[in-house]
């Protein structure tokens, strides 16, 4: 049996149980690139949601193929 998974120290100042964690990975901020694949409205809506996930902190390289996906099914709806 394993024991409990580590809360994300953002988690944690939520709740107002924060300890920070110094060794909790934090990868840099930065805007992924859009796949080369998408549609022309889905490399808009990736261009526009990266700018504001960026600017409130929230995007990492980590997070390029989540946004592709959303990107392209936005794109197929419009």
């Amino acid at each position: 049996m394993r024991g409990l998974k580590a809360t994300p120290t953002t988690l944690k100042l939520i709740k107002g149980t924060a300890r920070a964690n110094p060794r909790e990975p934090r990868p840099a901020l930065e805007m992924p690139l859009p796949p080369q694949h998408l549609s022309d409205e889905a490399r808009i809506e990736s261009e526009r949601l990266s700018e504001d996930l960026l600017l409130l902190g929230l995007i990492t390289h980590l997070d390029q193929a989540a946004l592709g996906a959303y990107c392209q099914a936005y794109g197929r709806w419009v």
